[in-house]
């Protein structure tokens, strides 16, 4: 397949946000969207192991809240000039 023939975007597989801090996460898939020409894909989840997740400091419980606030922080921060609290 020839270079100009593919048209598909740049992708982060799937993030484990709830592992990961957001700011770092929130600045690095811009990044990857600015040179891929706006074609990235970002993907994320809770994960699945328990002990990983207590190892990064996570409770396993309340995984699906976490995600969602860092979702939410992370659309505030790419969509806000100053995003008003972006990380707790």
């Amino acid at each position: 397949m020839t270079r100009s023939a593919w048209s598909g975007g740049a992708g982060t597989g799937v993030a484990l946000l709830v592992q990961r801090d957001v700011i770092h996460t929130a600045k690095q898939v811009a990044s990857l969207d600015l040179v891929s020409g706006g074609r990235v894909i970002f993907g994320a989840g809770t994960g699945w192991s328990r002990e990983e997740m207590r190892n990064h400091g996570t409770e396993p419980r309340t995984r699906g809240r976490l995600l969602n606030e860092r979702l939410a922080a992370i659309k505030e921060i790419w969509t806000k000039d100053k995003p008003a609290s972006a990380y707790r």
